[in-house]
């Protein structure tokens, strides 16, 4: 099942090879982004969870169907105290770096049998550009995996 997944996404979003992974422009179909935010520049608008478009916490917000909002959650570096936190990827996860100056998030799709995992996010390079990318430990790991903690 998550392989015909996978061949759907790369086949679906037009992309450019990269040494590790597969890049997309932010006007391009982005796997349930909105297109007016994917399509104006990055900053000029807000989405429906209050963050700037083509920011990595507005395009995992999106993912989460929007219930990450920046008045509930921040931004990424604090997203570690509202969510489980783990070392394992997982489906439907989230990928966070807390390594980095302003913290960065990313979505995980899927996970390899190897461990590896496929991610998509956006903004990773400060660029409001999309990314698909297979990761593993040691090559752009990160901090942890977040999953939302169940609503009720």
């Amino acid at each position: 099942m998550r392989a015909a997944r996978s061949s759907a996404v790369l086949v679906a979003v037009p992309v450019a090879l990269s040494s590790c992974g597969v890049t997309a422009h932010a006007d391009e179909s982005l796997s349930g982004y909105p297109v007016e935010l994917a399509q104006a520049p990055p900053g000029n608008l807000s989405d429906p969870a209050g963050y700037p478009n083509r920011e990595c916490e507005s395009f995992v917000s999106a993912k989460s169907g929007w219930r990450i909002t920046l008045a509930d959650w921040g931004w990424a570096p604090n997203w570690g105290n509202h969510a489980v936190y783990s070392t394992v990827p997982a489906p439907d996860s989230i990928a966070w770096y807390n390594d980095r100056p302003g913290g960065h998030v990313a979505w995980v799709d899927w996970v390899n049998p190897d461990g590896s995992c496929v991610i998509e996010e956006m903004n990773r390079d400060f660029d409001g550009g999309y990314t698909v990318e297979v990761i593993t430990p040691g090559h752009h790991w990160p901090t942890g995996f977040l999953t939302q903690p169940s609503s009720g």
